[in-house]
């Protein structure tokens, strides 16, 4: 974070695997804590972590991550997460 802060650069944050809600809800704590929320992305090869992030908080970006071609579900998940 600190780099990208210092930077001006857009922070991309991968959540991965084998982690808690409440470990995202301290993930985005500390972005925000770090003043670095509007400046990241917080992106997932996982639809129901980004879901639960969204939950967190509104206004975070998200990143949908795909080894594939969008489908029409995926797409519709893009939509419905979109921050308001």
């Amino acid at each position: 974070m600190g780099v990208c802060k210092s930077y001006c650069m857009h922070a991309f944050i991968e959540i991965e695997e084998y982690h808690s809600d409440t470990d995202l809800g301290e993930l985005v704590q500390l972005v925000t804590r770090c003043g670095m929320l509007e400046q990241s992305s917080f992106i997932c090869f996982n639809a129901d972590d980004l879901r639960k992030v969204r939950a967190i908080n509104r206004q975070v970006t998200l990143g949908f991550l795909s080894a594939k071609p969008p489908s029409i579900d995926d797409l519709k998940l893009v939509e419905r997460q979109r921050a308001v």
